[in-house]
């Protein structure tokens, strides 16, 4: 509607009526559907009734009804029946018409639900050091009646995705459990986990095949009485020998095959059993007090307490056993004390 108010001599004001932008009127004809049972839970051959009565037009009069059960069939009836006779998503569209000619319409999601799926993760790694990039694949899953519809993931360090492969950075050491929740077309859901351990960044390291050595000299001659000795080390299969000294009166070794560790420290040698050293980065810390306790370390966890006696003197330490070690070691440390669990954790 336009108005208009003449001032003579002055100027012309037109005032033009309608609704703001953001205001739109209500629809003459609602729409509404009600179903039962509950649409969330519905099993293959469920019988569900629909219902528009409780559809209404501003007109008044006469209503219409045009129901489209995705495809698989319709009705004209304010109620209506039908059955889904497979698992999946199915949406059910309402058209309802007024004796004006004005339409509305409405829609409503089915999930037919089928069997479980079961969720797959692959991961083209498990375990390194940070940053670790991982790629994960969650393709494997599958639902034995239905459809996989939805990855949700969640890796277990505030990040997630939604797609079936994602590609995800774990930026600090620490063992993360991944999870992947899958989704059918019919709203069943499944799910795995899978453990990723990211260790502590190590850009330089010495790398060892069985044939190589480094020697670790100590300047002159010393009688090691209290001490400790550390070091980052990833065995491979075999692993060996990761450090001695020239009389072997100090040896430790690390042995994947063997799931052990084995050390010597004066004259006598000992033993402790560790799993899952093959191709994965630990810190080990070997230490011995003047007293003649020898204390062995793994990631900072105390594995063995052990007597030793014996004089210790060595004029350098040998990385790599003498030829006989396959991995990497990194960060070597020589201490003149017997290190605390404390100080050795606080330093890994």
């Amino acid at each position: 509607m336009k108005h208009s108010l003449v001032v003579t001599g002055l100027l012309t004001l037109v005032l033009l009526g309608g609704c703001p932008d953001n205001v739109r009127p209500d629809p003459a004809v609602k729409a509404v559907i009600t179903v039962s049972p509950d649409p969330s839970s519905i099993k293959p051959g469920d019988t569900l009734v629909f219902d528009a009565s409780q559809s209404t037009s501003k007109n008044g009069g006469a209503l219409t009804y045009a129901w489209n059960f995705a495809g698989k069939g319709t009705a004209t009836t304010a109620t209506a029946t039908h059955i889904f006779d497979r698992p999946g998503l199915y949406t059910v569209t309402l058209t309802v018409a007024d004796e004006t000619g004005a339409t509305g319409a409405s829609t409503l999601d089915i999930c037919v639900n089928g069997a479980a799926p079961t969720a797959v993760i692959a991961a083209d790694v498990t375990s390194g050091p940070a940053a670790l990039v991982v790629q994960f694949d969650g393709s494997g899953s599958s639902a034995p009646d239905d459809e996989i519809r939805d990855y949700i993931w969640s890796f277990g360090d505030g990040g997630s995705a939604t797609v079936a492969k994602p590609l995800h950075v774990f930026t600090d050491p620490g063992t993360y459990t991944v999870r992947l929740t899958v989704r059918t077309f019919g709203c069943v859901e499944g799910e795995a986990t899978a453990t990723i351990t990211v260790e502590a960044s190590l850009t330089h390291s010495l790398q060892f095949g069985g044939s190589e050595v480094a020697l670790l000299s100590l300047g002159s001659s010393q009688t090691l009485t209290d001490f400790t000795f550390e070091a980052w080390v990833k065995p491979a299969d075999a692993g060996g020998t990761v450090v001695n000294t020239l009389d072997n009166r100090l040896v430790l070794e690390m042995l994947p095959n063997a799931n052990k560790l084995r050390y010597t420290v004066g004259e006598a040698s000992f033993e402790a059993t560790a799993v899952g050293l093959a191709n994965s980065w630990y810190h080990v810390a070997l230490g011995r007090q003047a007293s003649g306790r020898t204390v062995l370390y793994l990631d900072g966890k105390q594995i063995s307490s052990t007597p030793s006696a014996g004089q210790l003197v060595a004029e350098q330490l040998t990385l790599g056993g003498l030829g006989a070690f396959s991995g990497k070691i990194a960060e070597v440390r020589l201490w003149t004390e017997l290190r605390s669990q404390l100080q050795i954790t606080l330093n890994m």
